[in-house]
């Protein structure tokens, strides 16, 4: 089942950069997505070693037209106790990515954070914890380095 995630996950992502990215980047528009490279790596390959070579070599397909793009990443954190709390408050019906316990959520974390150096290293790591207009301000900031 890990792989086949994995599978699906970068079928999708291949469909979005071929059918939405990369078409309007050619228009010249800016484009903003979410939960790319940095969620596919700490829900599905972080976790199952046997996934690490394949999660480089799809990504390195599925990306590859995307080379030559300037692209900026923002990662939002909050500390994983935060995270599980809003999950639980948000969802009633947490879904089975999401419905996991609060060790679960703290190791992906700590993929994200790590992979957001590593691996992709155009992120800048946000603080997720202040109020909505500080977070937005510091999403603002690091878009405009």
């Amino acid at each position: 089942m890990p792989e086949s995630d994995l599978l699906l996950f970068y079928a999708a992502r291949m469909d979005h950069v071929k059918q939405l990215i990369l078409p309007s980047l050619r228009e010249g528009k800016v484009v903003i997505t979410d939960r790319f490279d940095l969620s596919t790596w700490a829900f599905q390959a972080e976790p199952n070693r046997d996934l690490h070579e394949l999660f480089q070599d799809l990504h390195k397909l599925v990306t590859r037209e995307l080379q030559n793009v300037s692209a900026k990443g923002i990662l939002l954190d909050v500390p994983s106790e935060a995270a599980y709390g809003r999950m639980k408050s948000l969802f009633k019906d947490l879904d089975r990515m999401e419905d996991v316990e609060k060790e679960v959520v703290k190791r992906r974390r700590g993929a994200y954070l790590s992979a957001a150096k590593t691996l992709f290293p155009t992120y800048d790591v946000i603080d997720a914890t202040p109020d909505a207009d500080t977070v937005f301000w510091s999403i603002w900031d690091a878009l405009s380095k």
